[in-house]
């Protein structure tokens, strides 16, 4: 049997800090395949006896979920405690994102011990953001306020826009804001690498510029991915590799959005699948979900009937 995540444990349930201390013991489980009572004590600087309630306290709360308390261990010969592969379920749930973001700073835990047999990679993303901009921007959202930013635009160059922002999306090479452009009169997505200057303004956004507004935001697509069906020789290996069920990968995404992504990902837009460049190992096999979609010039190969 496999270790499966089920997910039982919510962060309401137990004291932050005794939380943290389960969550650890269990990560150490998962990633090490072993903890002693002295990895709790460098974490957290818990004294024995403290460690080994807390200890105590995971295998109790296995056994509260109808999970298996004997599945995690003292091994007499080592003095650590480990699990049973074939009979332990983690009480946490955890996404392979967060997994890899976990492995990427390992190397700074203590806890880890000798992390030389622990090397991951991460390409660096080239478009760096500003934290004062994020922050700024984020007092904006939360107050329903506006800033005044000095923006690099593609076509006018350098200038200076009043924005209603209402939120931040990843558009996979860098980081957005969608906001009222009051030179503009419109919703507009602007990227947060461009500004080089924001201020927070007390000047509160309209009834017309709230998110609500805001069509290409809330107008949400049905995007079916497929293997695509020139450049690719072996469909199944792509359609394991996405978790395609029937030979389809469904996405649902704001139109907001969907060009950037679908961008990113190297998706084939085309209606007949004619580009050739073999970085388009998907397609995108309903490509009138973007009609009327302002984001799709950036789609590849996608041309508006």
């Amino acid at each position: 049997m496999s270790i499966e995540s089920i997910g039982l444990i919510s962060p309401d349930i137990v004291k932050a800090h005794k939380l943290e201390k389960l969550e650890f013991i269990e990560t150490l489980l998962l990633f090490k395949g072993s903890f002693t009572r002295k990895d709790l004590k460098k974490e957290f600087d818990t004294a024995p006896a403290v460690a080994t309630r807390d200890i105590s306290s995971y295998k109790g709360l296995l056994a509260e979920h109808g999970l298996n308390p004997e599945s995690v261990y003292l091994d007499g010969s080592t003095k650590e405690y480990k699990f049973d592969p074939d009979t332990f379920k983690p009480l946490f749930s955890r996404s392979s994102e967060r997994a890899f973001s976990f492995l990427r700073m390992i190397s700074s835990r203590d806890s880890f011990g000798d992390n030389e047999n622990i090397s991951i990679e991460a390409p660096t993303r080239l478009v760096k953001t500003n934290f004062e901009t994020i922050t700024s921007v984020s007092r904006a959202i939360f107050n329903n306020e506006g800033i005044e930013i000095s923006y690099f635009s593609g076509q006018s160059g350098e200038g200076t826009r009043t924005l209603f922002p209402h939120a931040f999306f990843d558009g996979g090479h860098q980081w957005y804001i969608r906001a009222y452009c009051a030179l503009r009169n419109e919703f507009r997505s602007f990227a947060i690498s461009r500004i080089s200057h924001c201020k927070n303004l007390a000047l509160n956004a309209t009834p017309k510029m709230n998110s609500r507004n805001d069509h290409q935001w809330n107008k949400i697509l049905n995007l079916e991915l497929s293997a695509h069906p020139t450049l690719v020789s072996q469909p199944q290996v792509i359609e394991f590799q996405y978790g395609m069920i029937d030979g389809v990968k469904k996405i649902t995404c704001r139109a907001s959005s969907a060009g950037y992504w679908l961008n990113f990902w190297g998706v084939d837009c085309s209606s007949d699948a004619s580009l050739k460049d073999k970085r388009h190992q998907l397609w995108l096999k309903n490509p009138q979900a973007l009609y009327d979609v302002e984001t799709s010039i950036l789609a590849p190969g996608y041309k508006q009937a």
